[in-house]
């Protein structure tokens, strides 16, 4: 939780929200506010309006969301508020709301906010003044006290609604890990396994946050949201991948290719970016990434996925010797063919011999994968870093 004395003038912050029919239902049936205007095309088209206008206030509702989640955020009291309604708001309008921390009271500790809401046409829809108090608590933890003192590891899983980082989370709670678990887009896994490790692990902490990487910044939001649970990291797994379909080089195309080396180069690098000034120097502070035994031995139709999990080998070798003198290491986990989702559309022939090639004489499982992340992320590998650790049940020895 930040301070008052943490805040500076002319800090923003903002977000962005896609108003849907659904919105304006839940809206109408919380508040009961069902003016034909907001509600009834008709009755709208007789208007100057002529098509129905979204309440004002749900739209100005992500205001509390903006100031709760975001600026101040977690201890935020906010206690009055002005608004102009400039112009409607439609279903389907994209609206950013904005604030900007304009004025400090150092004495009463509240901050003076300028909001905005602007439309897709970055027209101003709303705009008012927000006055929040910075609530601190009134005593100090034992950990800030004591800086010293032991803490439970802490680490952000990202993908673990996936087979892998769903396994890794079970493991790394096992071993006693805080969690965040990352998920993009299957909230009712990641909601799932949250509860589940909650009721088995109910002495740890452990949240869900949702992100999509479109870019730099939604991964500078991403830590932002964690910062609200965490004040710093031990630990950071990357198990996102791209899917894998067998496409043959000449009916492979740019996008799919490009595709790969996003989600396996291009994001990895913008997170160890984003999160390496957040680690805790004190309990060996480590990545893990999850590249392929494909980066080794390219396969045939795989010609995206192979390349780009080759160049996350060399990205977790360069992290590795940039970040040793902020003692982050940085390693990855290199499994063969992996019994999850991502293999479902992999030919039956293809899994058959892997398995032949492999002297356990199966294909490896999440918790085979998940058990040497968990040795990678612990204080037991201390000395290793710019390690591609492999799982891949012999197939290199033969």
């Amino acid at each position: 939780m930040r301070r008052f004395e943490d805040f500076k003038l002319g800090e923003k912050a903002s977000l962005e929200h896609t108003i849907t029919q659904e919105d304006l239902d839940k809206f109408v049936g919380l508040t009961g506010d069902n003016n034909k205007l907001h509600v009834d095309s008709d009755f709208a088209a007789g208007t100057s309006f002529k098509k129905p206008v979204v309440h004002g206030w749900l739209g100005a509702s992500f205001i509390s969301t903006l100031i709760g989640t975001k600026l101040p955020g977690d201890g935020a009291l906010w206690f009055s508020q002005t608004l102009d309604f400039l112009l409607p708001v439609r279903i389907e309008d994209r609206i950013k709301v904005e604030a900007e921390i304009t004025q400090k009271e150092p004495r009463e500790k509240f901050l003076v906010l300028d909001v905005k809401i602007f439309n897709q046409y970055g027209q101003t829809v709303t705009k008012g003044i927000a006055k929040v108090k910075i609530i601190e608590p009134a005593l100090e933890s034992a950990s800030m006290e004591n800086p010293v003192l032991e803490r439970k590891r802490r680490a952000v899983i990202v993908g673990s609604t996936g087979g892998i980082g769903k396994e890794t989370a079970k493991t790394l709670a096992e071993a006693g890990y805080d969690l965040i678990l990352h998920y993009s887009k299957n909230r009712e896994a990641s909601e799932e396994l949250t509860r589940s490790l909650r009721r088995e692990f109910p002495l740890q902490n452990i949240f869900s946050v949702r992100a999509t990487f479109n870019d730099a910044n939604s991964i500078r939001e991403f830590k932002n949201e964690i910062s609200r649970y965490f004040d710093s990291i031990d630990v950071l797994v990357y198990s996102v991948s791209s899917k894998l379909v067998f496409v043959p080089f000449e009916q492979s195309n740019d996008e799919d290719f490009l595709r790969h080396l996003a989600a396996n180069v291009t994001v990895p690098y913008w997170m160890a970016k984003e999160f390496y000034g957040f680690f805790d120097s004190r309990y060996s502070p480590c990545m893990v990434f999850i590249s392929s035994m494909a980066a080794d031995q390219p396969v045939n139709g795989w010609l995206g996925y192979s390349t780009s999990k080759a160049g996350m080998n060399a990205l977790v070798k360069g992290l590795a010797l940039e970040l040793a003198s902020v003692k982050i290491r940085v390693n990855a986990v290199s499994p063969a063919m992996t019994e999850t989702d991502l293999i479902s559309e992999v030919p039956s022939k293809a899994r058959l011999l892997i398995e032949a090639k492999s002297l356990r004489g199966r294909l490896a499982r999440p918790a085979d994968v998940a058990n040497a992340i968990a040795f990678l992320a612990s204080q037991k590998s201390d000395y290793m870093t710019g390690e591609i650790l492999r799982v891949t049940g012999g197939q290199f020895s033969i």
